[in-house]
């Protein structure tokens, strides 16, 4: 059980990515004070557990109603899986978009689809699927917990690390991530 929650929770880390989600995070709020930011930051670290325990509790039933088969799913999620990899080993940085706003349209921005993706729902459903809600629970909570003190100690973080080291542990990720998308996709092919 625990090799299985470890596990996960690598998949979680790698997908939510907190070093390029807490670069992003700065940029976003760029221009905030920093009480406003902590507030942001949690705001958004709100929202990302909230959505991924609706899909830990209701995601299979979701794939159940639209007559989705776990197989199928897990290669339609292991591309996004790749997709996003390639992303982030080529440098794409999600606050190349320009995205102004309040304070909780920034919160709902950083929490979706910056923490909580595309990729991120389809790991949620798939390791669900394979291992129950128990471990993908504690694992993505885990994983919730150290993005969400990233964010709220961001401005520390990118003074302390610098972006060019955030950059290369996001590549680093993103290999990983790649890696686990060419899994799921393999894993669902054999199963069809």
């Amino acid at each position: 059980m625990l090799e299985i929650i470890f596990s996960v929770f690598l998949l979680y880390l790698v997908i939510f990515d907190p070093f390029m989600s807490t670069a992003s995070f700065v940029s976003l709020t760029r221009g905030f004070s920093e009480k406003e930011r902590k507030r942001i930051a949690m705001q958004a670290s709100a929202i990302a557990a909230f959505l991924v325990l609706a899909i830990i509790f209701s995601g299979t039933a979701i794939l159940d109603t639209l007559s989705i088969n776990m197989e199928d799913f897990k290669v339609a999620g292991g591309v996004v899986l790749a997709l996003l990899g390639i992303q982030m080993v080529m440098g794409f940085d999600f606050s190349s978009r320009e995205k102004h706003g309040e304070s909780s349209a920034i919160a709902t921005i950083i929490a979706t689809p910056l923490i909580t993706g595309p990729a991120a729902i389809m790991a949620t459903l798939i390791s669900t699927g394979q291992y129950g809600w128990f471990p993908v629970f504690v694992a993505a909570g885990s994983a919730l917990v150290i993005v969400s003190v990233c964010l709220y100690f961001a401005n520390r973080l990118m003074r302390m690390i610098g972006k060019p080291a955030l950059t290369v542990l996001s590549t680093i990720f993103g290999l990983v991530t790649l890696a686990w998308g060419v899994s799921f996709i393999r894993q669902g092919i054999a199963g069809l």
